[in-house]
Order: C-alpha cells, then sequence, then structure tokens
C-alpha cells in the first residue's frame, strides 16, 4: 500500500479506505458458517485448548476466533 501512494504520489498519514477491520464489526463465524464451514469463539485462555482439539477431531475446515485480553497463562 505504501509504494501504491508512493507511485501516485499520495501524502501518507492518511487512513487506509476500506482496511478497517473494526468498523463496521465482522463476525467471522457467522462468516464462515455463512460459506459452509464451522466455527467458535472463545473469550476466555482457558477454552482455547478445548476449543483446538474440538476443531482437530472434526477433521474439516475450521475457524476460530480467539478473542482475548492480557496474557495467556503458558500451558
Amino acid at each position: 500500500m505504501n509504494r501504491y501512494r508512493r507511485t501516485l504520489h499520495i501524502p501518507a498519514g492518511r487512513p487506509y479506505p476500506f482496511m478497517d477491520l473494526t468498523n463496521p464489526s465482522l463476525d467471522f463465524i457467522d462468516i464462515a458458517r455463512g460459506m459452509g464451514v464451522d466455527g467458535k469463539r472463545v473469550a476466555h485462555a482457558d477454552e482455547i485448548v478445548p476449543a483446538v482439539q474440538e476443531a482437530l477431531a472434526l477433521e474439516a475446515p475450521y475457524v476460530l476466533e480467539v478473542m482475548l485480553e492480557g496474557r495467556v497463562p503458558a500451558q
């Protein structure tokens, strides 16, 4: 994107249009399900291992969205 901007002499520091994945908010699990792919969202560190095991057991495409803040404890 920066190379493209330099080529067209577009000033740096301006936002990249259509590159913001927070507004509008996207529900990646619903998007995946709309394409026939199962998925799950986890919000706590203790949910990650069981969710990964569940996903691997399916032996199929799967979207695992991990929404965490702070540190994840070592396992």
